[in-house]
């Protein structure tokens, strides 16, 4: 009996050793003369990174990764190590990313900008706990893990489903100052199971903010999960027959009589949204210097100075 728990201990010494034998440490991010770049291998390392693994940035931080994750058409997403309930994203390559023109660090930093826009104007996101420029970004790990695309596929009935659909509504009342945010898609918003809302996990700066001025202006605007009468919104399509206008309103119908929930749902989006924007729209009406985002305008001293009257 002792000869066999010596066997197993053994055993597991073996594979503990095993993995720290195999474990390596990866600069990914060093200083090329000019400034801060991804090294010249970045490419051929990232391709064999391993659970045990330490990354190295350019400001000396080191993380220790767990497994892969994710792989995203810019990103790479690894739980950390020491903290399975925290995500570090990198970027997926060195050079250009496929059929673009923008480097695979300029989409990390178009993240990292992204998410400031965001939270100005109250839209949940998944938390960051900590960034580098155009390196890495730590977030938190969605409890749950179900994307609105999921949640469109299941039974209505489903457990906590009214709950969802309340929250989902919600969401889009708080995303009413935009007509779009950038890389926004039914797989980058999950429910959140902690905080009860949907939060976006993934995102670009690419955000087109929304001002309206006048009601005449919310019937020629669109929201994010629903639009103008020929415009089919992306979030609900398959399950939309068509979007009717009616004046200042649209009117979504479902293909098929079991996805009137969603018809449903997306008309309370609908309504929502632009209840949200009527409110924007009075509040600019009645708060003198207002700027474009909704917040006070501050006072100007200029400085005259001598000889330039």
């Amino acid at each position: 009996m002792i000869w066999r728990h010596l066997g197993i201990l053994s055993t597991i010494g073996l594979v503990l050793l095993t993995t720290a034998t195999h474990a390596a440490s990866y600069t990914l991010f060093a200083y090329d003369g000019f400034l801060y770049d991804q090294v010249a291998d970045y490419d051929q390392i990232v391709k064999r990174l391993v659970p045990g693994d330490e990354l190295v940035f350019s400001n000396g931080d080191v993380q220790r990764i767990g497994q892969l994750v994710g792989t995203g058409n810019t990103t790479l997403i690894f739980e950390l190590a020491n903290d399975s309930e925290k995500l570090i994203r990198i970027p997926k390559g060195r050079d250009w990313a496929e059929f673009t023109e923008t480097r695979y660090m300029e989409y990390m930093s178009s993240y990292q900008i992204g998410a400031e826009a965001l939270r100005d104007q109250g839209v949940p996101i998944v938390k960051i706990h900590d960034q580098l420029a155009g390196e890495f970004t730590i977030v938190e790990r969605i409890p749950g893990e179900m994307s609105l695309r999921d949640f469109l596929n299941r039974p209505p009935g489903a457990e906590g489903a009214q709950e969802m659909q309340d929250a989902l509504v919600e969401f889009a009342r708080k995303t009413a100052g935009f007509q779009e945010i950038g890389d926004f898609h039914p797989g980058q918003l999950f429910y959140h199971t902690g905080r009860k809302e949907w939060v976006l996990v993934d995102w670009s700066s690419a955000h087109l903010p929304l001002v309206p001025t006048s009601e005449d202006m919310l019937s020629r605007s669109r929201s994010l999960f629903v639009g103008r009468p020929e415009y089919r919104a992306d979030f609900f399509f398959q399950f939309l027959k068509s979007a009717e206008a009616e004046p200042g309103n649209v009117i979504f119908t479902p293909v098929r009589e079991e996805y009137s929930w969603i018809a449903n749902l997306a008309n309370r989006i609908h309504r929502a949204v632009t209840d949200e924007r009527k409110s924007m729209i009075m509040k600019r009406a009645t708060t003198p210097n207002l700027t474009d985002d909704g917040s006070r305008r501050r006072g100007c001293i200029f400085s005259i100075l001598p000889g330039t009257i």
